[in-house]
């Protein structure tokens, strides 16, 4: 019988992918020690082993989920020094993310062990392997993805015989093979600083400032658009996003025209335009545009959040950022600290839909098809 806690998931929907559901997992290496990585009994069958890792909640970062989940389910605290890769599982229809962690606390009783019993333990990795062919074949991938790893690394000329160097090492040396620059073609420079800050553990955001025409259609149009232009002047990687305010009670209106919406009237004037309606109700879109800088494909990805309107309150941020309420606060956009927005905002989330991307095309995403 399951006994494990259920958690609101997170669904990621693209092109290729509709209805995956989103998970967080982590690789739990010992300080000082790569030869060894934990795993936890299955709540479904105590007789087998497992990686920890679960659902990722509405909001929350891939990292911090993948840290909860060691937590609940190990008792360990650790640092997640690296992605390892996006695994994708077809006939269950799941994608997960998977990290290392730098394990640096164990407890002695901890969520999962006294509430059903979960056991943990250190396996060397080839037995943590053999282990989890059992009940989990799709995780043992997540090991041969480390022999995968050292493998290409060995075909650059690298000197590292396979978990032989720590794997952060070696995957900070992936990941230096893959696009680290990105330019984010923009005027708005509290933009850039959000998104600096979003793609920071991933990227180095250049600014480039350049005058785009915003041509009068739909969002999606608007970026398509403007990353067309940018391409005509750039041969790098780069990306560009167009960010609405859709208020329900005016059938998405003030929508990709906020900004003009704004210059006009200001945050409380936006207040004011609901203010006669019932419904409150809003949702932040954000859609970023990303070129390659050498082929003609343009990617759109999008985040959106959910909230309401209400009187302008808060410090912090800009433009409309305090007049919006998301779902589940009760502060506003400009009454969070920039790294909570930055964690949870409509453009967090499309950047960070972007990055997933752009990594599983850099270094080739990892896939269990059964």
């Amino acid at each position: 019988m399951f006994n494990g806690v259920l958690h609101s998931t997170n669904v990621y929907d693209s092109d290729d992918m509709v209805g995956y559901r989103e998970r967080a997992a982590s690789l739990c290496l010992k300080q000082g020690n790569d030869e060894q990585v934990l795993l936890v009994t299955s709540s479904r069958d105590p007789n087998c082993w497992v990686i920890p890792g679960g659902g990722i909640e509405p909001n929350e970062d891939t990292s911090a989920a993948a840290r909860r989940e060691a937590f609940e389910e190990a008792g360990v605290r650790g640092n997640t020094e690296a992605c390892l890769g996006i695994f994708i599982d077809t006939e269950r229809k799941l994608r997960t993310c998977v990290f290392i962690l730098r394990v640096n606390e164990e407890l002695d009783d901890w969520e999962d062990s006294s509430r059903i019993g979960r056991r943990r333990h250190w396996f060397p990795l080839q037995e943590a392997r053999t282990a989890l062919l059992e009940l989990k074949a799709s995780q043992a991938y997540y090991i041969d993805s480390l022999r995968t790893l050292c493998m290409s690394l060995s075909s650059l000329g690298r000197d590292y015989p396979a978990f032989g160097k720590s794997y952060a090492d070696l995957l900070q040396i992936h990941h230096c093979t893959m696009v680290k620059k990105i330019v984010f073609v923009t005027e708005n420079e509290e933009k850039y600083s959000e998104a600096k800050d979003i793609l920071s553990s991933h990227f180095d955001v250049v600014l480039k400032s350049m005058s785009l025409v915003e041509i009068q259609g739909s969002s999606e149009d608007i970026v398509i658009n403007k990353c067309k232009a940018a391409k005509e002047k750039l041969n790098v990687p780069f990306f560009v996003e167009d960010s609405s305010l859709c208020f329900n009670a005016l059938n998405g209106l003030p929508g990709q025209y906020v900004k003009w919406f704004l210059k006009a009237l200001g945050p409380s004037g936006l207040h004011k335009l609901v203010s006669a309606y019932e419904d409150k109700t809003a949702y932040a879109m954000c859609i970023v545009g990303y070129s390659d800088g050498q082929s003609d494909e343009i990617r759109l990805f999008h985040g959106r959040v959910d909230g309401k309107i209400v009187d302008p309150s808060g410090v912090h941020g800009f433009g409309w950022d305090a007049c919006f309420l998301p779902d589940n606060s009760n502060e506003s956009f400009a009454q969070m600290p920039k790294a909570k927005k930055c964690e949870i905002s409509h453009r967090a989330l499309a950047l960070k839909n972007m990055c997933d991307a752009v990594i599983r095309s850099a270094s080739g995403i990892k896939y269990w098809q059964h």
